[in-house]
């Protein structure tokens, strides 16, 4: 590995460590008086892996397309603009909030369905 590559490394992991240990209060809690008692051990365990996942798939993703630009293969195609923004997503902490809020969004919208159609009103 070129020391490019080993510096790749050491600022994905740090960023990624990073992002795992406090990810949860930078994006969530920018009020203080808003935030919830203090986090049992499993919550603080669950967000540590949740977020240093979302940061090394970011710095993974970052990598892909690195190598498709180095090739000359990336282009506006849906797939390497959706990785790009995997990447983008990722290594600035906020890819696991987005996959977050688009599962709660979607749940949401599911029980709304369900409940109209439980009452008759669904479509």
């Amino acid at each position: 590995m070129n020391a490019f590559g080993i510096a790749f490394v050491v600022v994905a992991v740090a960023a990624s460590i990073f992002y795992g240990a406090f990810a949860h209060d930078i994006h969530v809690w920018p009020n203080k008086a808003d935030q919830p008692r203090p986090m049992r051990l499993a919550y603080r365990v669950h967000q540590f892996w949740f977020n240093f996942v979302g940061s090394v798939s970011g710095w993974l993703a970052l990598l892909k397309v690195g190598d498709l630009v180095d090739r000359g293969e990336f282009a506006t195609r849906w797939g390497d603009l959706g990785l790009s923004l995997v990447a983008l997503l990722g290594i600035t902490g906020y890819l696991p909030l987005t996959l977050y809020t688009f599962a709660a969004y979607g749940g949401e919208k599911l029980r709304q369905k369900a409940n109209e159609a439980a009452a008759g009103g669904g479509k």
